[in-house]
């Protein structure tokens, strides 16, 4: 067994069952070319599996349900770790969150300060949208949330109505958060933060 072939499947059977991993994870076991290789032959095995071009998942099988399917969102989140960027919920999610919108986005998206793309399985399709880097200062807190739904609505939506609606939710912990990172955010939404007040009230749960 060639050597990038054998350390590579010692580091796809550590890897959690159903996790993602990009394949710049599995550059480190050689050239390109030989891991590309290595790679190809532990799918033919069964070792690992490709879920969308550039992401593999080690698969997960249920005794019931047979083989489970990877969340494109988890995908999503892959890429841009190898990358070295960001994800968090689009506007449109979180004004729905939010209870700022009743309407469902009609298009699966993700926030990214990485490079945008689209990725697509069976009748599924989920997009990486590239936005300015400052909309992600809070990426991987429920402060995410707010400013998703600050950028989507612009500088003049965010009415009366919609400020009312946000003092409704905004909890302690994530005014904190919020206040420890506006000195990165985009100018407007530094100022909205700043006059933030917080109640007793959760913000809906998201990713």
């Amino acid at each position: 067994m060639q050597p990038t072939h054998s350390a590579l499947r010692a580091f796809i059977e550590e890897l959690p069952l159903g996790h993602p991993v990009a394949t710049q994870s599995f550059q480190r076991f050689g050239n390109r070319d030989a891991a590309d290789k290595a790679l190809s032959r532990l799918v033919h095995e069964g070792a690992i599996k490709r879920v969308v071009r550039g992401v593999y998942v080690r698969p997960e099988v249920s005794p019931i349900l047979g083989e489970l399917s990877v969340p494109l969102e988890d995908v999503a989140a892959a890429l841009a770790e190898a990358e070295g960027a960001r994800v968090q919920v689009s506007g449109e999610t979180a004004l729905n969150l939010l209870r700022l919108s009743t309407q469902v986005p009609a298009q699966a998206v993700l926030y990214t300060d990485g490079v945008s793309h689209t990725l697509r399985r069976g009748n599924m399709t989920l997009r990486l949208k590239h936005v300015n880097p400052k909309v992600l200062v809070c990426a991987g807190t429920d402060a995410a949330v707010i400013l998703s739904a600050l950028y989507v609505l612009g500088r003049d939506g965010v009415t009366a109505a919609v400020f009312g609606q946000l003092q409704q939710l905004i909890t302690p912990s994530v005014l904190d958060e919020l206040r420890a990172k506006r000195t990165q955010m985009i100018g407007w939404m530094r100022r909205i933060v700043e006059i933030l007040p917080v109640t007793d009230a959760s913000l809906p749960e998201t990713r």
